[in-house]
């Protein structure tokens, strides 16, 4: 025989439980957010260090909401119950900066795309204190976005380990704010630490989770030697994309190669969507030398553009170099590296390849101008160290070179680099660095000045391949339709 009591004790958690969901859904702002008045480039905004409501118990949420819930729970994938029905504003949180060539060049093409197509979206960045300080530049970029139709909310990058606990959390209450605001049912996170944030602030708003995987990040981090396998920040960064891997709702992979490898999860929709080009501002032809490169006016041009950092072969390509203007004595170097700090290592390694002075221009230039540099050159080079966690990349460099109608010169093992450059007839991708590899790439790059029909093929294979709105945005289009987002 049931209990006096028991009907009352059994509806007592019921209505706990809406109290709660009615507090977590339809909370209104914290009436003492910060505010930072208008200033002569636009109004007032929300600073994004505005404090957290204590009645919300944010902070406790967060922490709970990274590691997954209870223990001994899963979370089924998708928006929580109650968490209302999903609409077409996205948060795009991303530890990149906006105002870094990367976050010009691979995140704001593609979101001034989507916006086109009616999205509409909330950019949460993190943006280091140099950049920051050239305000004239950040208020610029400002305007951009505003005039886009993309609201921007920059946060400081802090780089210590103590800081970027700080990131995390900031960013996860902005992310969270945001989703509220707009009122948005969708995370678009980039890459591992924005995925973090994303769970965390999914966690507190609901919603649903795109995960954009720039690659396997603790691999990485071990192939290049910083990270010993089986250490204390590889097992935890390697936990951390498997939490994200389960509990996305979305999967974006850079290669067909990774998505191969990625194990398969019931409900969950992956795209595969390399790193993309702007063929209007990437084009094959245009007026114009750029005065660094006027005094080899004529010459044929060997071009590397970006960073020379981790992963890039430097000295195996200033030695195909070499070796080149054995066969092409006219040949030039043009090192586009954005960092002026890498110029003296790079006319080092020229120097032990035994390239003369007088073959080599090193620059740095803006990313906008860059393609004046590559329209000017024979081919472009990329020599990639390939190991293992390079099967899921995507060199944005090859697609720049490739809408510029210039054919490369790469080497094997990186991403689908391999089941495109040679059977595409745009390029050499060398099996390994030996004199004969070596020597088989120079043979296609002499061969490459007197092929009339080649930059066309490179063209067409950078349209086909990584168009950033027929290939790029139309995907993430299609998967953001998928996802619920219209």
């Amino acid at each position: 025989m049931a209990r006096a009591g028991a009907p009352r004790a059994a509806h007592r958690p019921a209505g706990r439980a809406d109290d709660l969901q009615r507090r977590r859904v339809r909370q209104p702002p914290p009436p003492h957010a910060l505010r930072v008045p208008a200033g002569p480039h636009g109004r007032g905004h929300d600073h994004p260090l505005a404090a957290t409501p204590p009645s919300l118990g944010v902070g406790r949420r967060l922490r709970v909401g990274l590691a997954g819930g209870r223990a001994g729970q899963a979370r089924p994938a998708g928006p929580r119950p109650g968490a209302g029905p999903v609409v077409n504003g996205v948060v795009y949180v991303s530890h990149n900066g906006a105002l870094e060539p990367l976050g010009r060049s691979q995140v704001l093409p593609y979101l001034r795309g989507l916006v086109r197509h009616g999205i509409r979206i909330s950019l949460v960045t993190f943006e280091k204190p140099r950049d920051l300080a050239q305000r004239d530049r950040a208020d610029e970029m400002r305007r951009s976005l505003e005039a886009a139709g993309i609201a921007w909310h920059p946060l400081r990058y802090r780089a210590s380990l103590a800081g970027k606990v700080v990131n995390l959390l900031q960013g996860a209450w902005t992310a969270a704010r945001l989703a509220r605001r707009l009122p948005a049912g969708l995370f678009h996170a980039r890459s591992h630490m924005a995925g973090a944030m994303a769970l965390m602030a999914r966690f507190v708003r609901g919603g649903r989770l795109l995960f954009d995987l720039r690659g396997e990040l603790a691999e990485e981090y071990a192939d290049a030697g910083r990270w010993r396998r089986g250490g204390a920040l590889y097992r935890a960064t390697a936990a951390l994309e498997r939490r994200l891997l389960r509990r996305c709702d979305g999967l974006v992979v850079l290669s067909e190669r990774l998505a191969r490898r990625v194990p398969a999860r019931p409900g969950r929709e992956v795209e595969v969507i390399p790193c993309c080009v702007d063929r209007t501002l990437f084009v094959p032809s245009g007026a114009g030398v750029p005065e660094a490169i006027r005094h080899v006016a004529g010459a044929p041009l060997l071009v590397y553009s970006g960073s020379v950092g981790t992963w890039y072969l430097l000295d195996e390509m200033t030695r195909f170099f070499a070796r080149a203007r054995r066969r092409i004595p006219s040949l030039h170097l043009l090192m586009l590296c954005p960092d002026p700090r890498e110029h003296p290592r790079i006319r080092q390694s020229a120097e032990r390849a035994a390239v003369p002075p007088s073959s080599l221009t090193v620059c740095a230039e803006s990313y906008e101008r860059v393609p004046l540099y590559l329209r000017a050159a024979r081919a472009g080079i990329a020599f990639i160290k390939p190991v293992p966690s390079k099967r899921g990349s995507s060199p944005t460099k090859i697609a720049e070179y490739l809408a510029c109608g210039l054919p490369v010169i790469v080497n094997e093992g990186i991403g689908d680099l391999d089941s495109f450059v040679e059977p595409r007839g745009i390029g050499a991708a060398l099996r390994s660095f030996d004199d004969r590899e070596m020597e088989r790439g120079v043979g296609f790059l002499e061969a490459a000045g007197s092929d009339a029909a080649l930059r066309d093929r490179c063209v067409r294979v950078a349209a086909e391949l990584f168009d950033l709105e027929t290939v790029g945005v139309a995907r993430y289009r299609a998967l953001y339709r998928r996802l619920g987002v219209a």
